[in-house]
């Protein structure tokens, strides 16, 4: 810590980024991973960071006057002198806290007077991480050691270790540095930012519409048109905003997909007055004349115009490439508002290590949704991730019934992961109807909305809010 820590104040050869590597760091480490002044000198920064200020000496004291005994006591935070005291007993607990205090004012003088001329925050970052992964394998190799000779079971001590390292390497990843290069200047103040509105009414009246930093999940039976409401009410509005997509599709081909935007374009770019079915435009020979130069010149508005958010689709969704292709996306838009997923339970594990076994399904979509939850933060924008429903969740759904958590593909992981989250449903007499219906789960900080019911013409994927009962 000693060599980093002035890293994270406004004393530093790059202060412009600070708060984004305060934000960044103090997100990523957690105080159990340090010990003694180290963790308390941790905890200060996630308090500098719950505040969106840049840690100052004064600021230190008041941190001490007011939360840093309750984290001492918290995460047990000992010197080396300190081992035999118990902290449920408030004077041992306010004696040791006495020496702490008096040992951070002075660990704050010797980090401050690191000299940080000619050199790096990401290679000594680098170097950060490097040592203290060391330090912690060897403690859970000693730990595991000292295990297998006190009589503990060989399998469980053998279980433990693997999950140990696996959380090791997942915490200490030195390619989490690259995060830095996409984080947003907001990033430290730690706020939702609005886009755009959804365009439907029981969603903007009840969530607002599309804010960064939210993870919105959208469920649906086969054929629900799931594909068709996310292009059509999560993408398209955020295009119209300036704002760039990144759209994984597993199942259609960029040409369907980019299809599925021209046809719901050319109704909003002419008024209603023409209608050409997306099918229609995968089969650019059945086109007729006018047809044809309606269609080009829709496609050059939305995609080459410049007046539109920029659209960029992703056909296969590997769950060991995601962070870093989402990564390279963002260095080359510059302003993405919106990323989706389509669908979950699609997306593949293929192992960059062919000694390692492939993730499991559940695994995938858990392991997707802690990367988003992630990569949101890190660069500002919304992610919608869509899921389809299990055979509970589709019996249900054509029953009429309403949809609870652990009805789609993954069970409760969904549900535990987002912030929003909303299913979309029909019956068989609804689907001859071209009805759907609308319904919310899990509605962090908003009240929720009834069920409501969609008009749809797929065709052209208009989805029309028109009775909430």
């Amino acid at each position: 810590m000693e060599r980093i820590y002035k890293w994270f104040t406004d004393d530093n050869p790059e202060k412009e980024t600070t708060g984004l590597r305060l934000s960044w760091f103090t997100g990523r480490f957690e105080p159990q991973i340090f010990s003694g002044i180290e963790c308390f000198m941790l905890c200060y920064l996630r308090y500098c960071a719950k505040l969106s200020v840049l840690p100052k000496k004064e600021y230190l004291a008041a941190y001490m006057k007011i939360d840093g005994m309750q984290d001492v006591k918290k995460y047990n935070i000992k010197t080396d002198t300190m081992s035999a005291y118990d902290y449920r007993e408030m004077s041992q607990l306010t004696e040791a806290y006495k020496v702490i205090q008096t040992q951070a004012s002075a660990t704050w003088d010797i980090y401050m007077n690191q000299d940080l001329t000619d050199r790096s925050f990401k290679v000594d970052i680098y170097d950060f991480m490097a040592s203290k992964k060391a330090d912690i394998i060897s403690d859970k190799m000693l730990q595991t050691y000292t295990r297998m000779n006190d009589g503990s079971n060989v399998t469980e001590v053998s279980k433990q270790l693997q999950y140990d390292l696996a959380k090791v390497e997942e915490v200490f990843d030195e390619e989490s540095i690259k995060e830095l290069d996409v984080m947003s200047t907001t990033t430290g103040e730690d706020k939702m930012r609005f886009i755009c509105k959804t365009g439907i009414p029981c969603i903007d009246g009840d969530l607002g519409g599309i804010y960064s930093r939210l993870i919105i999940t959208l469920n649906s039976q086969p054929e629900g048109g799931k594909t068709r409401l996310a292009l059509a009410h999560f993408a398209y509005p955020v295009m119209k905003a300036g704002e760039d997509v990144i759209f994984y599709e597993t199942e259609l081909s960029k040409g369907q997909v980019m299809n599925i935007l021209i046809a719901h374009h050319i109704i909003h770019l002419y008024g209603g007055r023409y209608k050409i079915p997306d099918e229609k435009l995968n089969k650019e020979n059945e086109l007729t004349p006018e047809e044809r130069a309606i269609y080009e010149a829709a496609k050059i508005d939305l995609f080459e115009s410049g007046k539109y958010g920029k659209f960029y689709y992703k056909g296969d969704c590997i769950v060991e490439k995601f962070k870093d292709e989402v990564t390279s996306l963002v260095k080359q838009s510059g302003k993405v508002g919106l990323l989706v997923i389509d669908y979950m339970g699609l997306a593949e594990s293929k192992p960059l290590d062919k000694y390692q076994r492939p993730m499991e399904m559940f695994e995938i979509i858990t392991e997707l949704y802690k990367i988003t939850r992630r990569l949101v933060r890190a660069i500002d924008m919304c992610a919608l991730c869509i899921n389809q429903f299990n055979d509970k969740g589709v019996d249900a759904a054509y029953a009429g019934k309403p949809i609870r958590s652990g009805y789609i593909q993954g069970g409760h992981i969904a549900t535990r992961h987002t912030d929003y989250d909303i299913s979309m449903t029909f019956t068989e007499e609804q689907k001859l109807a071209n009805v759907r219906m609308l319904s919310n789960s899990k509605k962090r900080g908003t009240a929720g909305f009834k069920p409501a019911m969609l008009g749809t013409d797929l065709s052209v994927s208009i989805f029309r809010q028109e009775i909430v009962t």
